[in-house]
């Protein structure tokens, strides 16, 4: 190598100094260079001793650094920042085969922050402490969400929780984003669903011995704590008539039972043109069961071939030949007068309507009201 001893290297025309090396070779400058314009390398500057270790110029617009022989960081002509790969969607992206990507230090402690624009959203974590999202609330950070190094995630009271609705009012929301058919959780142990466009909802509430569980406003279902189960709607009557005889004759004749204490919903009707009826509030099994205590009219001790038959009848179809039938005979009896019972498990539809009647056969025959009943109550 030569040696190229001056205290002034310049070129007189004021245009370019060429300096020739031969094919490989190098030159060295021993102290402080001063450049007052640019510096052209056509690919990269290379540490000396270190020749693996480089900042080049891939390409156009590209600066990249490498070390070991390989590129670590790489600034392309759009801006993007990549880290251990060739950035192509986002600003910064970063890649490792097996560690995390990040790792924020605060003084020797492993963990920090990460804010979102000035004095906005803020994300901390410190080693073996939770993850914390806060946000500003104008008199300082207040926590939203948090993450314990054991998984548990909280949500602090004033918070909510939405997954679909866009302007959630419960804790916890799930829904679609124009807020109909919503399930809602609040912080006081109720289950809501609710629909937030026509205000129809319904509810189970966790009280602290009973579950209870709502429709549009009301209890329909109770569980206690000791099993009970109690549905205060469930329809179910039991009805019957004054402390008198009345007398019937011929067929089909609707016997009716004009007084109840116990007619939940109103469903068995005691007047009006349904007088002596029970109509089926809801599609569902129903049990019915009637009592007549009944004579004949004429009291005669003998019956050759009279008798009454109690029928149940479901609106215009009788059910004598599915069981719902029953014949009373008066076979020289000393006392003229006695029960009959009759019962029945049926299928209904809404709207369908049961009832009793009594047909007789060869005379007329009576009935004691306050001796008779009719009832029954949905099954499910």
């Amino acid at each position: 190598m030569s040696t190229l001893k001056t205290h002034n290297l310049q070129s007189p025309d004021a245009g370019s100094v060429n300096i020739a090396l031969a094919p490989n070779a190098g030159m060295v400058v021993t102290g402080i260079s001063t450049f007052n314009s640019d510096i052209v390398i056509p690919d990269k500057i290379v540490h000396a001793g270190d020749t693996n270790t480089a900042i080049r110029f891939p390409a156009a617009d590209t600066v990249s650094f490498e070390t070991a022989g390989t590129e670590r960081l790489r600034i392309t002509s759009d801006g993007k920042v990549g880290i251990n790969r060739t950035p192509t969607q986002h600003p910064l992206e970063i890649q490792h085969a097996s560690e995390p990507t990040v790792s924020l230090w605060r003084g020797s402690t492993k963990g920090a922050a990460l804010q979102a624009q000035s004095g906005g959203t803020y994300l901390y974590s410190y080693q073996n402490a939770p993850l914390v999202f806060s946000v500003n609330s104008g008199s300082g950070f207040a926590e939203r969400l948090s993450i314990t190094n054991a998984g548990q995630v909280k949500i602090p009271i004033s918070g909510k929780l939405a997954v679909g609705p866009t302007s959630p009012s419960a804790r916890f929301t799930v829904g679609p984003a124009n807020g109909s058919t919503n399930i809602e959780i609040e912080e006081y142990g109720v289950i809501r669903g609710y629909n937030r466009n026509s205000s129809a909802w319904s509810k189970i509430e966790f009280e602290g011995s009973h579950y209870i569980f709502d429709t549009d406003g009301s209890e329909k279902f109770r569980i206690t704590s000791q099993g009970y189960v109690t549905k205060p709607n469930q329809p179910a009557w039991h009805a019957w008539g004054a402390n008198s005889w009345t007398s019937y004759s011929g067929a089909n004749n609707l016997v009716t039972f004009p007084y109840s204490d116990t007619n939940i919903g109103s469903h068995y009707k005691t007047s009006g043109s349904d007088a002596g009826k029970f109509v089926c509030p809801v599609a569902g099994t129903y049990f019915f069961y009637c009592s007549i205590y009944s004579g004949r009219s004429d009291n005669s001790q003998t019956d050759n071939s009279d008798y009454m038959a109690i029928n149940f009848f479901s609106d215009s179809n009788n059910l004598a030949n599915k069981g719902g039938h029953h014949i009373a005979h008066y076979y020289n009896e000393a006392d003229r007068d006695s029960t009959r019972t009759l019962s029945y498990v049926k299928n209904c539809s809404a709207g369908e309507k049961l009832y009793v009647t009594v047909s007789c056969n060869g005379t007329s025959f009576q009935i004691y009201g306050g001796h008779s009943a009719f009832g029954g109550y949905l099954l499910g």
